[in-house]
């Protein structure tokens, strides 16, 4: 990884957080270099990740501390791994494709701001409500799919709940991905409602 691919990286972040105050040019060739040795390695595909993650979703208006920004990294890194071993599965890929096209994903989202939308959301169930209109181009027709979302989101928790007790070698990986899932379905949530409760 060439420094010159960090510096742009830095320069990047620059212009969304307030710049640290270093005191001298000294300081910030020191700090500079830390940072530079904390993402030796990273590649422009992780780097281009890293800035996107950390310009997108962070909160805070001052600029990344060098241990955020490794943390984000190393998530950057497994999302492009995952991204590269997705392409060597052709037919799943396809798949993918189909269910999760853009217009699939709008479509079901403009769905679950309907009135059913809003029920789903404060009972709970609005993320397998998406995933049922992402699958199925529609709304739940009959009480029987209604009750299907409900019946998975239900089970869902009790799953994460399961795997935050823990107890077996995966179930801190699993309320990982459990507390991901959720976060989503809180953020479908709160979109919904329009931030009502």
């Amino acid at each position: 990884m060439s420094v010159d691919a960090i510096q742009a990286f830095v320069s990047e972040l620059k212009e969304h957080f307030a710049p640290l105050k270093h005191g001298s040019a000294e300081a910030e060739a020191r700090w500079l270099r830390r940072i530079v040795d904390a993402l030796r390695g990273s590649s422009p595909i992780v780097l281009s990740l890293t800035a996107k993650r950390l310009i997108e979703h962070r909160t805070n208006r001052y600029f990344p501390l060098i241990g955020e920004i490794r943390k984000a990294c190393r998530e950057a890194a497994e999302e492009a791994k995952f991204d590269e071993h997705i392409k060597t599965l052709p037919t799943l890929r396809a798949n993918i494709a189909g269910e999760w096209s853009d217009e699939r994903c709008k479509l079901a989202y403009d769905l679950t701001h309907t009135e059913l939308g809003r029920q789903a959301a404060r009972e709970g169930w609005i993320l397998t409500l998406w995933h049922h209109c992402r699958k199925h181009q529609k709304l739940p027709q009959s009480e029987a799919e209604k009750a299907a979302c409900k019946k998975a989101a239900r089970e869902f928790d009790q799953v994460y709940a399961e795997c935050e007790r823990g107890g077996w070698p995966q179930a801190g990986k699993l309320a990982e991905l459990g507390a991901h899932m959720l976060a989503k379905r809180e953020k479908l949530r709160a979109e919904v409602l329009g931030g009502r409760p």
